[in-house]
């Protein structure tokens, strides 16, 4: 796995998913600018889009982003076997 990135906001994310070729994104529910939520709603409409998943504290949220067609949504804190089993 290569790491292209990492953003404090959700503009930047937008923008350079825009510009490159990603697999796979991880993402927060509560980034600025540009929420995970709605950022994964935007993603979801592109026609080549990355494979989402939240890693997040808020667990309130799973159930809308497994209606986005996320591939996982992991609760912090979590364990690298947590993570290992994702991949």
């Amino acid at each position: 796995m290569e790491i292209l990135g990492e953003f404090d906001n959700g503009l930047d994310v937008l923008g350079f998913i825009q510009e490159n070729n990603l697999d796979v994104i991880f993402l927060d529910i509560n980034i600025p600018q540009l929420d995970g939520m709605l950022l994964a709603k935007i993603i979801n409409k592109f026609i080549k889009r990355p494979k989402i998943v939240f890693i997040t504290a808020y667990a309130d949220y799973a159930i809308e982003a497994f209606n986005l067609k996320i591939f996982d949504y992991i609760l912090k804190p979590y364990s690298d076997e947590r993570i290992i089993s994702m991949l």
